[in-house]
Protein backbone atom coordinates (compact mmCIF):
# COMPACT_ATOMS: atom_id res chain seq x y z
CA UNK A 1 0.00 0.00 0.00
CA UNK A 2 2.77 2.40 0.80
CA UNK A 3 4.62 1.93 -2.16
CA UNK A 4 1.24 2.46 -4.32
CA UNK A 5 0.62 5.29 -2.37
CA UNK A 6 4.25 6.84 -3.56
CA UNK A 7 3.75 5.42 -7.05
CA UNK A 8 0.56 7.51 -7.46
CA UNK A 9 1.74 10.74 -6.16
CA UNK A 10 -1.80 12.04 -5.44
CA UNK A 11 -2.60 11.23 -9.56
CA UNK A 12 -4.36 8.22 -9.69
CA UNK A 13 -6.77 6.63 -6.96
CA UNK A 14 -5.07 3.30 -5.43
CA UNK A 15 -7.31 0.13 -5.58
CA UNK A 16 -7.37 -3.29 -4.15
CA UNK A 17 -7.40 -5.91 -5.62
CA UNK A 18 -9.54 -9.24 -4.81
CA UNK A 19 -9.66 -13.06 -7.55
CA UNK A 20 -10.96 -16.03 -6.76
CA UNK A 21 -10.39 -18.60 -4.44
CA UNK A 22 -9.21 -21.05 -6.55
CA UNK A 23 -11.62 -23.45 -5.46
CA UNK A 24 -14.96 -24.86 -6.19
CA UNK A 25 -18.37 -23.80 -3.96
CA UNK A 26 -20.59 -25.62 -2.59
CA UNK A 27 -22.49 -27.91 -4.12
CA UNK A 28 -19.61 -28.89 -5.94
CA UNK A 29 -16.77 -28.05 -3.93
CA UNK A 30 -15.71 -28.09 0.06
CA UNK A 31 -16.35 -24.58 0.67
CA UNK A 32 -19.64 -23.77 1.80
CA UNK A 33 -21.25 -19.92 0.75
CA UNK A 34 -20.71 -18.59 4.02
CA UNK A 35 -17.19 -19.62 4.45
CA UNK A 36 -16.37 -18.03 1.06
CA UNK A 37 -18.04 -15.17 2.22
CA UNK A 38 -15.86 -14.76 5.61
CA UNK A 39 -12.60 -15.27 3.65
CA UNK A 40 -13.52 -12.62 1.59
CA UNK A 41 -14.29 -9.99 4.07
CA UNK A 42 -11.02 -10.71 5.68
CA UNK A 43 -9.23 -10.13 2.57
CA UNK A 44 -11.58 -6.89 2.19
CA UNK A 45 -11.07 -5.39 5.94
CA UNK A 46 -7.23 -5.57 5.18
CA UNK A 47 -7.29 -3.76 2.19
CA UNK A 48 -9.99 -1.16 3.49
CA UNK A 49 -8.21 -1.05 6.52
CA UNK A 50 -4.93 -0.36 5.16
CA UNK A 51 -6.63 2.61 2.69
CA UNK A 52 -7.21 1.89 -0.68
CA UNK A 53 -9.33 3.73 -2.84
CA UNK A 54 -11.61 1.86 -4.16
CA UNK A 55 -12.01 -2.25 -4.15
CA UNK A 56 -11.69 -4.16 -7.45
CA UNK A 57 -12.81 -7.78 -7.47
CA UNK A 58 -11.01 -9.68 -10.93
CA UNK A 59 -11.04 -12.84 -12.69
CA UNK A 60 -14.09 -14.21 -11.50
CA UNK A 61 -14.95 -17.54 -13.29
CA UNK A 62 -17.89 -18.66 -11.38
CA UNK A 63 -21.45 -16.72 -10.38
CA UNK A 64 -22.18 -18.10 -7.38
CA UNK A 65 -18.40 -16.89 -6.16
CA UNK A 66 -18.39 -13.35 -6.90
CA UNK A 67 -21.60 -13.02 -5.32
CA UNK A 68 -20.01 -13.61 -1.72
CA UNK A 69 -17.09 -11.55 -3.00
CA UNK A 70 -18.90 -8.24 -3.71
CA UNK A 71 -21.34 -8.38 -0.59
CA UNK A 72 -18.21 -9.26 1.62
CA UNK A 73 -16.43 -6.38 -0.21
CA UNK A 74 -19.90 -4.14 0.95
CA UNK A 75 -19.62 -5.56 3.73
CA UNK A 76 -16.24 -4.11 4.53
CA UNK A 77 -16.07 -1.11 2.81
CA UNK A 78 -19.62 0.65 3.40
CA UNK A 79 -21.63 2.19 1.41
CA UNK A 80 -19.24 4.53 0.41
CA UNK A 81 -16.60 3.47 -1.35
CA UNK A 82 -16.39 2.04 -5.08
CA UNK A 83 -17.35 -1.61 -5.82
CA UNK A 84 -15.74 -2.82 -9.32
CA UNK A 85 -16.96 -6.13 -10.16
CA UNK A 86 -15.42 -7.93 -13.19
CA UNK A 87 -15.21 -11.77 -14.38
CA UNK A 88 -13.58 -14.10 -16.96
CA UNK A 89 -15.06 -14.52 -20.01
CA UNK A 90 -14.98 -17.51 -22.88
CA UNK A 91 -14.10 -16.67 -26.41
CA UNK A 92 -18.54 -16.81 -26.66
CA UNK A 93 -18.74 -14.54 -23.87
CA UNK A 94 -19.50 -16.70 -21.29
CA UNK A 95 -18.08 -17.08 -17.79
CA UNK A 96 -16.53 -20.86 -17.53
CA UNK A 97 -18.61 -21.48 -15.20
CA UNK A 98 -21.59 -21.40 -17.83
CA UNK A 99 -23.01 -17.97 -17.29
CA UNK A 100 -23.98 -15.57 -20.06
CA UNK A 101 -23.54 -12.28 -20.80
CA UNK A 102 -27.33 -12.12 -19.82
CA UNK A 103 -27.17 -13.94 -17.07
CA UNK A 104 -24.10 -12.58 -15.26
CA UNK A 105 -25.02 -9.24 -16.12
CA UNK A 106 -28.27 -9.24 -14.32
CA UNK A 107 -27.30 -10.46 -11.60
CA UNK A 108 -24.28 -8.18 -11.40
CA UNK A 109 -26.72 -5.53 -11.40
CA UNK A 110 -28.70 -6.67 -8.93
CA UNK A 111 -25.69 -6.85 -6.34
CA UNK A 112 -24.27 -4.07 -4.41
CA UNK A 113 -21.04 -3.23 -7.09
CA UNK A 114 -20.87 0.27 -8.40
CA UNK A 115 -18.49 -1.06 -11.83
CA UNK A 116 -19.47 -4.18 -13.27
CA UNK A 117 -16.97 -5.30 -16.41
CA UNK A 118 -14.75 -7.76 -17.64
CA UNK A 119 -11.12 -8.58 -17.48
CA UNK A 120 -8.34 -11.08 -18.59
CA UNK A 121 -10.37 -13.81 -20.57
CA UNK A 122 -9.38 -14.51 -24.21
CA UNK A 123 -8.10 -10.82 -25.90
CA UNK A 124 -10.12 -7.19 -26.67
CA UNK A 125 -12.34 -8.87 -29.14
CA UNK A 126 -14.05 -10.86 -27.39
CA UNK A 127 -14.09 -8.24 -24.53
CA UNK A 128 -15.54 -5.10 -26.61
CA UNK A 129 -18.82 -7.99 -28.26
CA UNK A 130 -19.50 -8.82 -24.64
CA UNK A 131 -19.21 -5.49 -23.35
CA UNK A 132 -21.58 -4.28 -25.80
CA UNK A 133 -24.09 -6.83 -24.84
CA UNK A 134 -23.51 -6.16 -21.12
CA UNK A 135 -24.79 -2.89 -21.83
CA UNK A 136 -28.28 -4.35 -22.84
CA UNK A 137 -29.20 -5.19 -19.38
CA UNK A 138 -27.34 -2.74 -17.47
CA UNK A 139 -26.70 1.06 -17.13
CA UNK A 140 -24.34 0.35 -14.43
CA UNK A 141 -20.79 1.77 -15.86
CA UNK A 142 -18.35 -0.63 -17.21
CA UNK A 143 -14.86 -1.78 -17.37
CA UNK A 144 -12.89 -3.95 -19.55
CA UNK A 145 -9.44 -4.94 -18.88
CA UNK A 146 -8.28 -7.43 -21.19
CA UNK A 147 -5.40 -9.98 -21.90
CA UNK A 148 -2.91 -8.77 -24.10
CA UNK A 149 -4.96 -11.84 -26.16
CA UNK A 150 -3.99 -16.13 -25.74
CA UNK A 151 -0.25 -16.63 -24.78
CA UNK A 152 1.47 -18.96 -27.31
CA UNK A 153 4.15 -20.88 -25.66
CA UNK A 154 7.94 -20.18 -27.56
CA UNK A 155 10.99 -22.42 -26.36
CA UNK A 156 9.29 -22.24 -22.71
CA UNK A 157 8.06 -18.92 -22.76
CA UNK A 158 4.61 -17.31 -22.96
CA UNK A 159 4.22 -14.72 -26.08
CA UNK A 160 1.00 -12.28 -25.80
CA UNK A 161 0.50 -11.75 -29.51
CA UNK A 162 -1.76 -8.53 -29.09
CA UNK A 163 0.40 -5.83 -29.56
CA UNK A 164 0.08 -2.19 -27.99
CA UNK A 165 -1.65 -0.72 -30.77
CA UNK A 166 -4.14 -3.55 -31.34
CA UNK A 167 -4.67 -3.48 -27.58
CA UNK A 168 -5.00 0.65 -27.96
CA UNK A 169 -7.26 0.48 -31.02
CA UNK A 170 -10.05 -1.70 -28.91
CA UNK A 171 -9.14 1.00 -25.95
CA UNK A 172 -10.69 3.85 -28.19
CA UNK A 173 -13.36 1.26 -29.28
CA UNK A 174 -14.86 0.49 -25.84
CA UNK A 175 -14.12 4.05 -24.64
CA UNK A 176 -16.52 5.26 -27.62
CA UNK A 177 -19.10 2.67 -27.07
CA UNK A 178 -19.04 4.49 -23.05
CA UNK A 179 -17.16 2.37 -20.90
CA UNK A 180 -15.57 4.29 -18.45
CA UNK A 181 -12.59 2.13 -16.92
CA UNK A 182 -10.16 0.84 -19.39
CA UNK A 183 -7.08 -1.18 -19.19
CA UNK A 184 -5.34 -4.62 -19.28
CA UNK A 185 -4.59 -7.81 -17.46
CA UNK A 186 -2.32 -10.78 -18.98
CA UNK A 187 0.57 -9.52 -21.13
CA UNK A 188 -0.13 -6.28 -20.59
CA UNK A 189 3.47 -3.97 -21.05
CA UNK A 190 3.74 -0.57 -20.09
CA UNK A 191 3.65 0.46 -23.39
CA UNK A 192 0.43 -1.40 -23.86
CA UNK A 193 -0.73 1.05 -21.05
CA UNK A 194 0.91 4.06 -22.77
CA UNK A 195 -1.03 3.88 -25.89
CA UNK A 196 -4.37 2.96 -24.03
CA UNK A 197 -3.98 6.06 -21.99
CA UNK A 198 -3.07 8.07 -25.01
CA UNK A 199 -6.27 6.81 -26.12
CA UNK A 200 -8.33 8.26 -23.36
CA UNK A 201 -6.81 11.83 -24.54
CA UNK A 202 -6.47 12.85 -20.99
CA UNK A 203 -2.64 12.40 -20.66
CA UNK A 204 -0.85 11.55 -16.93
CA UNK A 205 -4.04 11.67 -15.32
CA UNK A 206 -6.37 9.50 -17.37
CA UNK A 207 -6.90 6.40 -15.48
CA UNK A 208 -7.39 8.72 -12.33
CA UNK A 209 -10.00 10.58 -14.34
CA UNK A 210 -11.43 7.46 -16.02
CA UNK A 211 -11.93 6.15 -12.33
CA UNK A 212 -13.28 9.30 -11.09
CA UNK A 213 -15.94 9.76 -13.43
CA UNK A 214 -17.03 5.88 -12.82
CA UNK A 215 -17.51 7.03 -9.13
CA UNK A 216 -19.24 10.09 -10.01
CA UNK A 217 -21.80 8.43 -12.24
CA UNK A 218 -22.49 6.16 -9.06
CA UNK A 219 -24.00 9.36 -7.74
Amino acid sequence: MRLAREAAQDAAFVAGAMGPLGVRLEPSGAISFSEARAIFREQADALVGAGVDLLILETFYDLPEIREAIFAARQAAGDDMVIVAQVTIDDSGNMPGGAMPETYTAKLDEWPADVIGLNCSVGPKAAFDTIQRMMEYSIKPMSAMPSAGLPTVVDGHKIYLCSPEEMAQYARRLLRAGVRIVGGCCGTTAEHIRLIRAEAGLGRYAMALKVADAIGARE
